[in-house]
This record gives C-alpha cells, sequence and structure tokens, in this order.
C-alpha cells in the first residue's frame, strides 16, 4: 500500500456539522476501498492567500492515510464534484507502506513532539 496525505479547503460558511459530515463521509470511502486513516489533523478556519471564488478564508483539513491508486482517484472525483470543496491536494508520500508500523511511527513522534514542549527552554550564553 502507498502512504498518501490529502489536504482540502472548505468554504468558510460550511456549518460545523457539514463540515464533520464531510469528514466522516470521507473516512467511510478511504475504508471502503481498503485504506487506512493514519490521522485526520482539521486546521480550522484560515485566511486563504489569494481570493478563491470570491472567499477570504477556508476551513482547512488534512488527511494522511494509505490506500491504493482506485482510492486516490475516487477521493479525488468526490472532492471535485462538491460545491462546499474550493481546493484540494493530494501527495504520494511513500510506496510499499506497512499501515501498522507507519501508525506507530507516527504515534511515537507525537509522543516525543509532546515530550519536548514540556521540557524548559535553555538559556545559551
Amino acid at each position: 500500500m502507498r502512504e498518501y496525505e490529502t489536504l482540502y479547503v472548505l468554504k468558510a460558511i460550511t456549518p460545523e456539522k457539514e463540515v464533520q459530515e464531510f469528514a466522516d463521509r470521507l473516512s467511510k470511502m478511504i475504508q471502503q476501498f481498503d485504506g487506512e486513516i493514519l490521522f485526520t489533523r482539521p486546521w480550522g478556519k484560515r485566511g486563504l492567500a489569494f481570493l478563491m471564488e470570491k472567499e477570504k478564508e477556508g476551513i482547512y483539513t488534512h488527511i494522511d492515510y494509505v490506500g491504493n491508486t482506485e482510492l486516490v482517484a475516487e477521493l479525488e472525483r468526490n472532492l471535485r464534484l462538491d460545491e462546499r470543496v474550493l481546493r484540494f491536494m493530494t501527495i504520494l508520500l511513500q510506496d510499499n507502506v506497512d499501515p501498522a508500523k507507519r501508525k506507530q511511527e507516527l504515534i511515537d513522534q507525537a509522543e516525543a513532539a509532546a515530550l519536548a514542549a514540556l521540557q524548559p527552554a535553555v538559556a545559551v550564553g
């Protein structure tokens, strides 16, 4: 299986309930195509670098998952057809990924980052 990440931006006027329903729909689609979600990060509402469809802000969501090319094609088709989606981008991160091993690596990285954040800053000089 391959590891992908997809970032999509919804219109800022999209209600929170619809944002969650949309994310759930994409998650189910990934599972239907024998993929596995490694993590989902809702980034929330942010300003856009430039106007898209006369919108100044958008609701960003980042999904990291493993799957095949058919999954990516269907996911992008659904993103392209939904009127609430301003933009999306999918990137291939790795080929031949073991989902369980990769998920554990991500958990270990998150734990290390959390521990580093708890360490007091050391003044130099």
